[in-house]
């Protein structure tokens, strides 16, 4: 069963902050089944995303900033440096905080069966609902 403790979200807030300064971020323990992270402000401008990859050619978009959730096993996909030049800054950026927040996590699930074992479940945005990601240089 997911569990993350209050202790375990702070020591992966204060590794956020170490490794990335100039950014800020909001690190949240949801119910101890998650850890939910918000990147509040930055030096970097918004990426831009693939909002319907079936298009020919891509359909593409600046992220609006506004609580835009990043898929953790997609995001190489969406944040594709082929989709905008600008994505080639946040790609290592997002493999950073991905790295923190699965150090030390497990996932033995089997969804054929529909078994889920995870340590605990991350959740990643960009900005939050009620605060827009800010440019901060």
């Amino acid at each position: 069963m997911a569990y993350i403790n209050a202790e375990e979200t702070k020591v992966k807030r204060d590794k956020l902050k170490q490794a990335f300064p100039k950014f800020k971020f909001s690190v949240r323990n949801d119910n101890h089944l998650s850890i939910n992270v918000s990147i509040l402000s930055g030096p970097l401008e918004l990426p831009y995303h693939v909002t319907d990859k079936y298009r020919n050619p891509f359909e593409v978009s600046q992220v609006d900033g506004r609580g835009c959730s990043i898929n953790q096993y997609w995001y190489q996909e969406h944040y594709s440096i082929d989709h905008h030049p600008l994505n080639a800054q946040w790609l290592p950026v997002l493999q950073g905080i991905l790295g923190i927040l699965y150090e030390g996590n497990h996932d033995n699930s089997e969804p054929q069966t529909d078994y889920f074992d995870v340590g605990w479940y991350v959740n990643l945005e960009l900005g939050h609902w009620n605060k827009p990601y800010e440019v901060k240089l």
